[in-house]
């Protein structure tokens, strides 16, 4: 940390993040209080809540892929009003399909087959 500031670099620990893998529950308590020493203010994200651009990296995260699709539900209602065209043009380029096609391709929901199968209930 110090010899960054020799050079004229600060770390804004405010936007770092910590997760500690593997090893008993203590050690992980250890680190992380090791690190807030060296860095406070440092975020320490729970298993549900970590994320790699936004897709989670765990299994406990899936709950965001079911979140993004209950407003599919609602979308995918009204765009039966619209021209085939039109209503397919909105759902590849703007509605929440492409984060949401994302998120399935990077996280680990191949593991949960119902919520695979919710999600491809809603685009048909």
């Amino acid at each position: 940390m110090t010899e960054g500031l020799d050079l004229g670099l600060e770390l804004n620990t405010s936007k770092c993040e910590l997760f500690a893998f593997g090893g008993s529950h203590q050690d992980r308590v250890a680190i992380e209080q090791e690190v807030n020493v060296v860095c406070p203010g440092i975020l320490l994200p729970s298993r549900s809540e970590l994320s790699l651009l936004g897709a989670p990296s765990m299994e406990e995260g899936l709950e965001a892929v079911r979140a993004k699709t209950g407003p599919m539900k609602v979308v995918s209602k009204r765009l039966c009003l619209m021209h085939a065209h039109q209503a397919l043009f909105l759902l590849k380029n703007c509605l929440c399909l492409p984060k949401l096609l994302y998120i399935l391709r990077c996280s680990p929901v191949w593991k949960f087959a119902e919520v695979l199968k919710e999600f491809d209930e809603v685009i048909r």
